[in-house]
């Protein structure tokens, strides 16, 4: 999908800090083209489309979940070494930018359920914690108990 100039634009002024300094790193493209490189993935073509991906993924371009199949779908020649690319990527260049991608794809946990009090059915009655606690303290007696261990002084 080709996108104009304002658009990137506008997309680009909408990302965190983070995601837009890491578009415009220089370390970041490195370690990608090492990735490549140790994997046996030498012709700059492919590298550059695999950075490319990568910074789709920056941008929410490209979900974080569908980044292995884009770069399957690049890397068709090396389909072996496209699983070790994609798991390095993720490790090395995606990972340390994990919260700002997933406020940026709006991923997160799923949400937890709440526990209801179930309801009490006519003629029954459902004990809440606070009629426990006050029946507690109700059979402890207050008064205090003599110790008949002790021999008492004279």
């Amino acid at each position: 999908m080709s996108y104009s100039k304002e658009q990137f634009k506008k997309i680009y002024q909408s990302l965190p800090p983070a995601l837009k300094e890491a578009l415009g790193s220089v370390e970041i493209q490195d370690e990608i083209d090492t990735i490549c490189q140790e994997n046996g993935v030498a012709d700059e073509t492919l590298i550059d489309k695999v950075y490319n991906v990568t910074m789709d993924v920056f941008m929410g371009l490209v979900h974080p979940d569908k980044f292995d199949d884009e770069l399957t779908q690049i890397l068709q020649e090396h389909e072996e070494s496209a699983r070790e690319i994609a798991h390095r990527i993720r490790r090395f260049v995606l990972f340390p930018l994990k919260t700002e991608l997933a406020q940026l794809h709006r991923i997160g946990p799923a949400p937890t359920p709440q526990f209801q009090q179930p309801q009490a059915e006519e003629g029954y009655m459902v004990e809440t914690e606070e009629q426990r606690e006050t029946e507690a303290a109700e059979e402890t007696p207050q008064e205090e108990k003599r110790d008949t261990y002790r021999e008492p002084v004279e």
